[in-house]
């Protein structure tokens, strides 16, 4: 038995730094000894809930567990390579959603790695080993990363693609831009990198060199940025309110029974409004930032309110490691608030605030009284709790 932490595997013209690299050797001398590949995330898992619902979509990984079983998918592929008298299985290690916390009062290693045989979940399912008493889950992810290895990209295999971005990086070689939505979220998005990718694709510096990218339009879709593409359209100033099916004044062409279109907003006309104000400012760069107001809509809303107003603003933390005993990963824990209202002749009052200073005791409970405490007058007063979002 050897394990070995952030060790280094090369072949050929790959190299690679796996999480966790575990053998196995069995007692019986014929059998073949195992590598077990671990690689640590930080996404959440849930082994209440069974294997397939949250890696799987119609026979592929999800697009919230692809990049991560891709890593280890090439991680595999190489060490394979280098080892090839070995089994080598692949496996997430993540923080498990459904275990807490234990009592300890050594404050040793909670998260301690057991490696024995597959235990079967409470729905049956063998694909994952639970890590002994810690809030770690170790999910073998095999069939993923077979499935990934001969579908890594465009319908290529991952030895294939892999050989020619490592024969381009060694020979200095461009490789071609493909861009599309996913371009969002490109690690790249503000260095000469993303710009060049952009130049090449476009043939237009000017698209490369633009700050309005359609990329930017709010919740925009992957399928309407490729229908966008298809158009040579990149910019949110190629745009027109005919791209949404709106009227020149960026009303709907169609409006849903029982809805007043004057007091509501629907995504496409959010969108509008983005690619109308980006063009206002774009032909009058000097002025101050355009915004569009719906009276209308606005005024409807704040009729509704009564004052005094009371404006919270609150912090919250959810770490991976809790900080109690009985806490799972990712809770959220709520230790800081403001409150101020607003009358109705416009004077703004500090009411209250409320900071946790104690770290030996959960701080939501003592959030949610001082809370209570601080808005309860609206019971018996009246007024409007505004917030940012209900978290």
């Amino acid at each position: 038995r050897m394990t070995v932490f952030e060790g280094a595997i090369t072949h050929d013209k790959f190299f690679v730094r796996p999480d966790i690299l575990d053998r196995v050797t069995n007692e019986d001398s014929n059998s073949v000894p195992e590598l077990r590949l671990i690689e640590v995330k930080s996404k959440s898992w849930n082994s209440n809930k069974s294997y397939d619902s949250l890696m799987w979509t119609r026979g592929k990984p999800k697009a919230s567990f692809l990049r991560y079983v891709q890593d280890v998918a090439f991680q595999t592929m190489v060490t394979k390579l280098s080892y090839p008298e070995y089994k080598v299985s692949s496996w997430l290690m993540m923080p498990d959603r459904a275990k807490v916390m234990p009592e300890t009062d050594s404050g040793g290693d909670l998260c301690e790695i057991k490696f024995d045989e597959p235990e079967i979940n409470n729905e049956g399912d063998a694909n994952l080993v639970l890590a002994g008493q810690g809030i770690a889950t170790l999910v073998n992810v095999d069939d993923a990363v077979a499935q990934v290895t001969s579908d890594f990209m465009d319908r290529r295999g991952l030895s294939e693609v892999a050989s020619s971005w490592a024969d381009a990086i060694q020979g200095d070689v461009l490789i071609d831009a493909d861009i599309g939505a996913r371009c969002s979220s490109c690690e790249c998005r503000d260095v000469k990198g993303f710009k060049m990718c952009w130049e090449e694709a476009t043939k237009d510096k000017s698209v490369a060199d633009s700050e309005n990218l359609i990329l930017d339009l709010h919740a925009i879709s992957e399928k309407k940025v490729t229908h966008f593409f298809d158009q040579k359209k990149y910019r949110m100033t190629d745009l027109t309110h005919l791209d949404f099916d709106l009227t020149s004044e960026g009303m709907p062409n169609e409006v849903q029974k029982g809805v007043d279109p004057k007091k509501t907003i629907t995504r496409a006309q959010r969108q509008f409004y983005q690619v109308d104000t980006c063009k206002r400012e774009s032909e009058c760069p000097s002025e101050r930032r355009s915004y569009i107001v719906r009276k209308d809509a606005l005024q409807s809303e704040m009729l509704a309110w009564a004052y005094p107003l009371h404006m919270i603003d609150f912090e919250t933390i959810a770490p991976v490691i809790p900080h109690f005993s009985g806490d799972s990963p990712y809770d959220s824990y709520a230790f800081q608030f403001s409150h101020h209202t607003l009358s109705s002749d416009n004077e703004v009052r500090h009411s209250s605030e409320f900071l946790n200073t104690c770290y030996d005791a959960r701080p939501s409970i003592r959030f949610l009284d001082a809370l209570y405490e601080s808005i309860c007058p609206i019971l018996s007063e009246g007024g409007t709790l505004m917030q940012w979002s209900p978290h």
